[in-house]
């Protein structure tokens, strides 16, 4: 587990499923909205991450700073995500 200063983090939220997390300073995440199906989360400052949206069937996101993206619209079929900065990414 990774995080740098100013970042918001509640420790109690995490299970042991969870091994990898970065979290950067300035990102909005809850912990907590996150299943045991998704175990690697890497967010960068300044993104907007809703958690609660994955199916599980995604393993592998690296959203980067100021990016928008929308996880529920995925149908599952991508494992690895990379959305770069400023970029807007809705697969529906």
């Amino acid at each position: 587990m990774w995080m740098s200063a100013s970042t918001t983090f509640d420790p109690a939220r995490y299970s042991v499923l969870q091994p990898n997390a970065d979290v950067r300073a300035g990102s909005t995440f809850a912990p907590a909205r996150y299943s045991i199906l998704v175990p690697n989360v890497y967010v960068r400052a300044g993104s907007t991450f809703a958690p609660a949206r994955y199916s599980g069937l995604f393993p592998n996101v690296d959203v980067r700073a100021g990016s928008i993206f929308d996880p529920a619209r995925y149908s599952g079929l991508l494992l690895n995500v990379d959305v770069r900065t400023g970029s807007t990414f809705a697969t529906a």
